[in-house]
């Protein structure tokens, strides 16, 4: 799972793996398995923003997670945003940048 989300799932979020909540996009309780494919990382700010229903969640048809926000207009209505997946830019750069060290160090040894 740390693999595949590399973090917080939510829009924006720069939560790693190691600092996120495992959620169950199906509920345990209503019948969701506790398997690799009904399970997600969020931090926990986001975890309990989807539990307050600021955020949701779901399985793209790839079989990937995605999330959007749901933010208060002016009406107070709660207006979703695009679903997204969140790729972790800066996480992705630091495990490039880890692996062409280590590759140095392989070939200096």
């Amino acid at each position: 799972m740390a693999e595949r989300d590399r973090g917080c799932i939510a829009p924006g979020c720069g939560a790693p793996a190691w600092a996120c909540h495992v959620h169950h996009v199906v509920h345990w309780a209503d019948g969701g398995p506790t398997s690799i494919d009904n399970l997600v990382l969020l931090c926990g700010r986001d975890h309990r923003a989807l539990h307050a229903g600021r955020l949701e969640v779901r399985f793209g048809d790839d079989g990937l997670p995605e999330a959007r926000r749901l933010q208060r207009d002016l009406g107070q209505l709660m207006t979703p945003g695009p679903w997204t997946r969140n790729d972790h830019p800066a996480l992705r750069q630091q495990v490039e940048e880890l692996s062409r060290a280590l590759e140095r160090d392989d070939r200096a040894a």
